[in-house]
């Protein structure tokens, strides 16, 4: 029991050695690291010498400092894995399609091709219904999936993607915009294709930065305008329970 007890201390205190590292403090001594832990040297070092040789620490030629190690990088490989957008958002793009009965996509931007692009999708059950192709680029200034992604993307990268559009059509986009920022989804009804109707909302990650849209799409003789202000709630929160799953914090 003791010696158990021995383990799960040491355990915690291994932890603990990692919980010191960070952006600022890339490199730790045997000295620094007992300071802030308050145990001796002695313990360091021997915890220290057990992580170096398990590979989650390294220790700096030059300094003689430890820095992480590349089993902390397989380790965040897998995290990584885990939190593939698509992987977080399946189940939730599932349970929205069975609410809405509509098909429901996935966007990124494209920076190279200044476009959108579906990477994954629940379509509805409906014989009539809204499709979209994975990996297919489409206009980000047209239509509710696109201008979602256009209006979080900075001025440099909205300038870009709209440098071919007339001027007036250009003005009126970048309104469109500005408003769609403010209430923070997009709405559109026939605006790229003539009798479909769209919900979009961005999803973010802990830094509040754009990963990617979420949209419901469906004929507008189904998705009419009072369905559309039904499930607009239900957009909203599936984009921000795939938000907070990909560490947004509101």
């Amino acid at each position: 029991m003791l010696n158990m007890k021995k383990k799960v201390n040491s355990v915690n205190m291994a932890l603990e050695i990692l919980n010191c590292y960070d952006p600022e403090k890339m490199l730790l001594g045997i000295t620094e690291l007992s300071k802030k832990l308050g145990v001796s040297k002695s313990t360091v070092h021997r915890l220290v010498t057990t992580m170096e040789k398990q590979g989650y620490l390294e220790q700096d030629p030059d300094s003689r400092r430890y820095k992480l190690g590349l089993s902390i990088l397989r380790l965040s490989e897998i995290i990584m894995k885990n939190y593939d957008i698509r992987i977080i958002a399946s189940p939730i793009m599932q349970r929205l399609r069975d609410y809405t009965e509509e098909s429901v996509h996935l966007n990124v931007v494209s920076y190279a091709q200044k476009a959108r692009v579906c990477i994954a999708k629940q379509e509805s059950h409906h014989d009539l219904r809204y499709v979209i192709e994975l990996g297919q680029f489409l206009p980000l200034h047209l239509g509710a999936s696109g201008k979602i992604l256009l209006a979080n993307l900075d001025e440099q990268h909205i300038i870009s993607a709209l440098e071919n559009i007339p001027d007036n059509d250009k003005q009126k986009i970048l309104s469109d915009l500005e408003k769609i920022r403010t209430q923070g989804y997009c709405i559109s009804y026939g605006e790229r294709i003539p009798g479909a109707s769209s919900i979009s909302c961005a999803i973010k990650n802990r830094s509040d930065k754009l990963i990617a849209g979420l949209t419901v799409s469906g004929p507008s003789n189904r998705l009419t305008k009072e369905k559309v202000e039904e499930y607009l709630e239900q957009v909203k929160n599936a984009a921000a329970e795939i938000s907070k799953q990909a560490g947004y914090q509101s």
